[in-house]
């Protein structure tokens, strides 16, 4: 049996608790976040919660009461506890709680909390490059939530459906602009000789708690790190590109097209981030 939080009781996760009027199933009314529990601690744990915060500042939801820091630790910890696990993707979702259809009768919120376990060593980063191209059924748009993780992913859904269907490992998703974004689900630097690139915020890409640590180490290697709007063109310019995310840390693009890329910097920068969690 699996356990799951639901707003501040840990409960049985094999029975439905959601019911048909849920916001963020008819609406997409929600945010998520999704953090590494490793060696029974979840990884950039208050990071996590920061943006949630601001995310749901952005939506207009009012803070469930179980989010506060402290409060919220301790029943994290209890739930690890129910499910035995050491090493587990978690993922934390929340909603507005009203009825209402598009106008909510009210802003407050409710949240769940998830686990699966994982098997696999974190943050080791790929042996064979990733192969790549652009996204061409979706484009990310300047929203003021755009930096967040909500809960209406359609675009990344059909996005990876494109990638399956047209054999490619990773996509990479361009803002109305044209511009670099992100990926199918991570944020995407490119290194060209002893600089590394990444798209900055205002240009619509997830404020990733993974792209905030990894541009410290880029930094701590002594390498220049610079968040600007990219151009997809530059893909071609460059020397690497690797992807950051909470759970699969480091990734790297061994192909886009016709161009192959070295890996040397993204193995260094995944070498750095396995050390800081052990």
């Amino acid at each position: 049996m699996s356990y799951i939080i639901l707003n501040g009781e840990i409960v049985s996760g094999d029975n439905p608790r959601l019911n048909v009027d849920n916001r963020a199933f008819n609406y997409g009314d929600g945010l998520f976040e999704s953090m590494l529990l490793y060696k029974k601690k979840s990884i950039h744990f208050e990071q996590h919660l920061e943006r949630l915060h601001f995310g749901m500042d952005a939506l207009k939801m009012r803070s469930n009461p179980y989010l506060q820091l402290e409060r919220f630790q301790n029943l994290f910890q209890e739930l690890v506890e129910a499910n035995e696990m050491e090493t587990a993707k978690v993922r934390l979702s929340v909603y507005r709680n009203s009825k209402g259809y598009y106008k909510p009768e009210s802003d407050d919120s409710s949240m769940i909390v998830q686990m699966k376990s994982l098997d696999s060593e974190p943050y080791k980063i790929n042996e064979q490059g990733l192969s790549s191209g652009i996204c061409t059924v979706y484009r990310k748009s300047f929203d003021p939530w755009a930096n967040f993780k909500t809960s209406n992913a359609l675009g990344f859904v059909m996005a990876s459906i494109e990638a399956r269907d047209s054999g490619v490992d990773e996509l990479f998703i361009l803002n109305t602009a044209g511009r670099l974004c992100e990926s199918l689900s991570a944020n995407v630097f490119l290194v060209k000789g002893n600089k590394v690139f990444t798209p900055s915020l205002s240009e619509a890409c997830l404020a990733g708690t993974m792209r905030e640590r990894v541009a410290k180490i880029v930094h701590d290697l002594n390498m220049e790190i610079e968040s600007r709007p990219l151009e997809a063109r530059e893909l071609y310019d460059c020397d690497e590109v690797f992807l950051t995310n909470a759970i699969g840390g480091v990734r790297w693009i061994g192909s886009y097209e016709d161009r192959r890329y070295y890996n040397s910097v993204a193995k260094r920068v995944s070498e750095e981030l396995k050390k800081s969690i052990q």
